[in-house]
């Protein structure tokens, strides 16, 4: 039977041991499936860690929030490293004070609970590399240091949010695996520092209400959803090799890049896969207008950083879901239905949850609807026939299919003798708008004529100066 491994924290002489270097590679390389902890005995606690079949035991420092104050207090530096920590909260142990420190070093630690960061000034890093949380939920609230360093930590489940926190440094998250937790970062002030993100997992990753003005790198990062939702970019946020299935970046401002692939990503799915995020959990999917002015961001986006094919298909789903904002006729049909489906959950009792005409009798103007289904007609025609300027092929394409039409009509109302003679005077009347014939359906195809070829021009030139 192999031999159980042993990681003591508690004796420096581990930290130049190769039992270091085993216990790193399983922080970021091992998904722990549980983890047990022992009685205190002698000022120290014994934490069984079980990876499948096997189990290790880690020995941390037992510490009390007795020891933390008298560190707080008297040498201003916050030493946990190797200790393990039960429902902390900074905030309390200083009496709803601040806490001002030179340093923080916390390596190695152990941390499971209530964890509250509050009120806390630090000149230094916070340094919670190689740290190990459990079952926990971590706030970091009103927080000024110079950057936090959680490389090569790991956490089990749980929650990490930072609220209303300044940074001038660094913030990283290297080799951190945090894949059953949600990180959230809200209404911080990441100031100039840089932020990694390389080879970091994690359940979700939340952006809001964020002012970013720093380089954000996501290298070879997973998570299951990404969300910046109310957020300023003013540099560069390099996702090209993110993974990710959902992402958000609504009512956001984008003054510098973000290096991302329409299709490398599935850019589409993913975002109609997202759900607006309300701050009273009222969570739900976006609109169409969320959706529309998402994608018209994106499409500015890689306008900027020369994508001009992923340009293209951002600009195509700007204006699909642009066009089914707009309230038509059917609009009218679809609330309706809405309201007897209303009335009928509600036993046919007037309620004040019915939709459309009793909502707003302005949107149900009748000339009103009329223009704006001409108006989705207009924008769905001009779509399908060329991608709203974007693809000059499938308008040549479209071209051509009316043209030989129009010269089969002509062929069996014996307006030619030969196909190829009835081919010839179509496609005359298409790029001359007509030969003199009174027909009726020259005068259409004239028309056509002359509307896809000044569209075919203005789609070709906007791909060539490109």
């Amino acid at each position: 039977m192999e031999e159980k491994k042993i990681f003591d924290f508690t004796d420096d002489a581990f930290f130049d041991s190769t039992k270091k270097e085993i216990y790193d590679e399983l922080l970021i390389k091992k998904d722990f499936t549980d983890y047990y902890v022992h009685e205190i005995d002698d000022g120290k606690v014994t934490v069984t860690i079980n990876i499948g079949s096997k189990s290790y035991d880690c020995i941390f420092f037992a510490i009390t929030s007795e020891s933390i104050k008298e560190m707080i207090q008297g040498k201003k530096i916050l030493n946990l490293r190797g200790c393990y920590i039960n429902n902390f909260d900074i905030e309390k142990i200083c009496h709803n004070k601040w806490a001002h420190l030179d340093a923080f070093d916390a390596q190695y630690s152990f941390w499971e609970g209530k964890i509250t960061f509050d009120k806390l000034s630090i000149n230094r890093f916070i340094n919670l590399s190689h740290a190990f949380f459990g079952i926990a939920n971590v706030k970091f609230n009103l927080i000024d240091c110079y950057g936090i360093d959680f490389e090569s930590s790991y956490f089990k489940s749980g929650e990490m949010t930072f609220s209303f926190c300044s940074f001038k440094g660094s913030l990283i998250f290297e080799l951190a695996r945090f894949k059953n937790t949600v990180v959230k970062f809200e209404h911080v002030d990441f100031g100039n520092l840089d932020i990694s993100f390389d080879q970091f997992q994690a359940r979700s990753i939340f952006f809001l209400d964020d002012k970013l003005a720093s380089h954000i790198q996501f290298g070879i990062c997973e998570t299951e959803s990404i969300v910046f939702q109310d957020c300023i970019f003013e540099k560069t946020i390099n996702c090209e090799y993110l993974k990710f299935e959902k992402i958000s970046f609504l009512n956001c401002i984008n003054l510098g890049q973000i290096t991302i692939g329409w299709d490398k990503h599935d850019i589409l799915h993913a975002i109609k896969k997202g759900i607006n995020y309300g701050r009273l959990g009222n969570n739900k999917p976006f609109t169409v207008d969320e959706l529309a002015s998402q994608f018209r961001m994106l499409k500015e986006n890689f306008h900027n950083i020369g994508y001009y094919d992923d340009e293209d298909k951002a600009y195509r789903a700007y204006m699909k879901y642009k066009r089914k904002s707009i309230n038509g006729i059917l609009s009218i049909f679809q609330s309706i239905k809405c309201n007897l489906r209303i009335l009928k959950k509600n036993h046919w009792k007037k309620t004040p949850q019915l939709v459309g005409l009793t909502e707003n009798k302005s949107t149900f103007n009748f000339f009103r609807l009329i223009w704006n289904s001409i108006r989705k007609v207009f924008f769905f025609t001009f779509g399908m026939i060329g991608g709203y300027g974007t693809k000059p092929f499938s308008i040549l394409v479209t071209s051509g299919v009316i043209v030989a039409c129009c010269g089969i009509i002509n062929y069996f109302t014996k307006e030619s003798h030969t196909i190829r003679e009835a081919l010839y005077q179509s496609a005359l009347t298409f790029l001359t708008i007509g030969d003199g014939s009174n027909h009726f359906v020259n005068v259409i195809e004239g028309f056509l004529g002359l509307v896809l070829m000044s569209y075919f021009t203005v789609a070709l030139v906007r791909k060539l100066l490109r």
